[in-house]
């Protein structure tokens, strides 16, 4: 799965302010998602976040220590049932993977140190798993890594997407509203929360609707009055990358 320049850029962002958390927290799992709720991000962003980073970080080390099988997708376990999750749809574990291979190969600095990469892999079930390996005999370099997620339904990771009639019937009522003029950056965003306020969808739900705008909605037009052209289509864009990291969904509808 292709993730915009956008969504990459705040993931690593992402990615690094929770990894630091670890530190902050002594590791506590619970606790750094209360810290992240208390930023202002939702509870299922926070525990999959949690997770994701620490996984991304624990891969990052596991390829530096000679591991070279990697599994593609991630087993999440449902009370629903068992279900297969790529890895390249996780733009959260992607950032946390450049993130930790950055500081693997250039080192150690000011802003990230080794106690802080120690205490993001600390507990991690995947570097446990290597340990037992090794404690064994056996030879890491062989084994292939899986990541297993627990603790989440397949709803939180997009597996039970709506219907195509439902969706069709909220980009014709809704997006109109969004596209109403006059409209510049603030006046869109303004629009898209009312919407939220209103219950009438989640943000989450949101994301086809301003796919549809920017799908559609390519003329530009001078947003701020200062001579400079961009669409709509921009807005939606940039609205549906923080979206879906702000609210921990990185999967398809």
């Amino acid at each position: 799965m292709n993730h915009s320049e956008a969504e990459h850029q705040y993931a690593k962002k992402i990615a690094i302010e929770t990894a630091k958390l670890f530190e902050l927290c002594a590791s506590d799992i619970d606790l750094i998602v209360l810290e992240l709720e208390a930023r202002g991000y939702s509870n299922l962003a926070a525990r999959k976040w949690t997770v994701l980073v620490q996984s991304g970080f624990a891969w990052a080390l596991l390829k530096k220590m000679g591991v070279h099988n990697f599994s593609s997708t991630f087993i999440l376990h449902a009370k629903s049932g068992e279900y297969r999750i790529p890895i390249d749809s996780q733009v959260i574990f992607l950032g946390a993977l450049d993130v930790a291979t950055d500081i693997i190969q250039n080192g150690y600095n000011q802003d990230f140190s080794k106690r802080a990469f120690s205490a993001v892999i600390q507990n991690s079930p995947e570097i446990n798993a290597a340990a037992q390996l090794l404690d064994g005999g056996e030879d890491i370099g062989a084994a292939t890594l899986t990541t297993t997620l627990m603790g989440f339904t397949a709803n939180d990771f997009g597996l039970s997407p709506k219907t195509a009639s439902s969706k069709r019937s909220e980009v014709w009522s809704l997006s109109n509203y969004l596209k109403a003029s006059p409209i510049g950056w603030p006046e869109f965003y303004r629009r898209l929360e009312a919407i939220e306020k209103l219950q009438l969808i989640g943000a989450l739900e949101a994301i086809p609707i301003l796919e549809h705008v920017a799908q559609t909605d390519t003329q530009e037009f001078d947003a701020w009055g200062l001579g400079s052209g961009v669409s709509l289509a921009d807005f939606a864009n940039t609205a549906i990358a923080e979206i879906k990291i702000k609210n921990g969904f990185t999967g398809a509808f």
